[in-house]
């Protein structure tokens, strides 16, 4: 029973320099001043994601998996979880909900044999894979690592992973030519990393942020305008309600988030993908988006299309799905039935299954994947 206790004690003490229990304003750690990574490490733990004890930061410091799981979750804000089935995540630790948040959003895996080990030094390339699932970043398909000496010894399922960190130029060696994928991440190295990849973290409600081009615009507070230059924008967090206005050619928004939803306002997208339950997407004053991908983690997500506003191409794979409004949707391609309340709108069956699409005035067709030449018009003349 003493083991036990002082072994608890122990992962305590060494958790503590990376939880927010000690208020240190940025810029107060004895142990950063003219680090390379200072200006990294003050502003997150000006946003209280990642903190100091005692005025030390320990930069050069390890860092577990556990540890990583708890900063992901804040920083993500994400919602409480069921138990993943980790055999040594147990419940009497202080890492348990942390690490099945973040098994339930996809962000950790564990080992083969059923473990997660939580306590253990996390390498670069876990913890690399790790962070990029909670960014939202798509491995590359076919990647290539050979202008680094040690890029053979990066394993299989984080070599796509580490490909796009690079080219996004978020992740880069120790040295110009080696990764070192199996040397552990030190505390530095994942706030720069973090500091890197998000340009814009708008953490508070109702507030107005000004995006400028640089990195990932997350947002995990409910009501937040967005204004600016934005990228790529990811809201992760449940509930939440946010507006862009007025950026143009954005490349890719995802709504993981259950019941959160982004209104377009005077703005654009190439790609919008919900991807949490009843995630919606709104359109108003004139705004585009190219494609939106209806995931099928999706169930009950919502398109809406104003006035003057067009959508060129709806994908959806979820349940109970709706695209409606009195704006342009060119053409609906679904392997699920649907609702599609727009007018002259193609809709393709994309399975390998009959399904039903209800359009505005409750009128019900179902059709194969080979009827109609592969599509159907609703809502003809409006």
């Amino acid at each position: 029973m003493k083991k036990r206790l002082w072994a608890v004690l122990l992962t305590i003490c060494l958790v503590a320099a990376l939880l927010p229990t000690t208020a240190l304003a940025a810029g107060s750690y004895a142990d950063t001043n003219g680090h390379w990574a200072e200006s990294s490490i003050e502003r997150w733990s000006a946003y209280g994601i990642i903190q100091g004890s005692n005025g030390q930061f320990d930069p050069n410091g390890q860092l577990t998996c556990a540890q990583l799981a708890t900063i992901l979750a804040k920083l993500l804000k994400l919602p409480a979880a069921k138990d993943a089935g980790f055999t040594d995540n147990t419940a009497d630790t202080w890492y348990y909900d942390a690490i099945n948040r973040c098994a339930a959003a996809g962000i950790l895996k564990g080992n083969l044999n059923g473990t997660v080990t939580p306590n253990a030094p996390i390498t670069r390339e876990r913890a690399m894979v790790m962070l990029g699932r909670a960014l939202g970043i798509e491995p590359i398909e076919n990647p290539d690592l050979t202008q680094f000496t040690d890029g053979a010894q990066v394993a299989s399922y984080a070599r796509g992973m580490l490909a796009a960190l690079i080219r996004a130029g978020i992740v880069g060696g120790v040295t110009a030519d080696q990764l070192a994928p199996q040397n552990n991440i030190t505390r530095a190295a994942t706030v720069t990393i973090l500091d890197r990849a998000i340009g814009t973290y708008a953490d508070k409600a109702d507030e107005t942020v000004n995006a400028n081009g640089k990195g990932i615009v997350l947002v995990v507070a409910d009501d937040v305008t967005v204004t600016g230059e934005v990228n790529k924008l990811l809201v992760p967090a449940n509930d939440i309600e946010v507006t862009v206005k007025g950026s143009k050619n954005i490349d890719d928004i995802t709504v993981s988030g259950d019941n959160s939803k982004v209104i377009l306002d005077n703005a654009s997208a190439d790609n919008v993908t919900l991807d949490g339950e009843k995630s919606a997407v709104e359109t108003k004053n004139g705004a585009k988006i190219d494609n939106v991908i209806m995931s099928e983690n999706a169930s009950g997500a919502t398109v809406d299309v104003g006035s003057g506003t067009t959508v060129g191409n709806v994908e959806n794979h979820a349940e109970d799905a709706t695209v409606t409004g009195s704006g342009t949707v060119k053409k609906v391609e679904s392997d699920k039935d649907i609702t599609v309340k727009t007018k002259d709108t193609d809709v393709k069956n994309i399975g390998d299954e009959k399904i039903t699409v209800t359009d505005k005035s409750g009128a019900v067709i179902s059709y194969t994947s080979t009827q109609s030449g592969n599509t159907l018009t609703v809502c003809v003349g409006r």
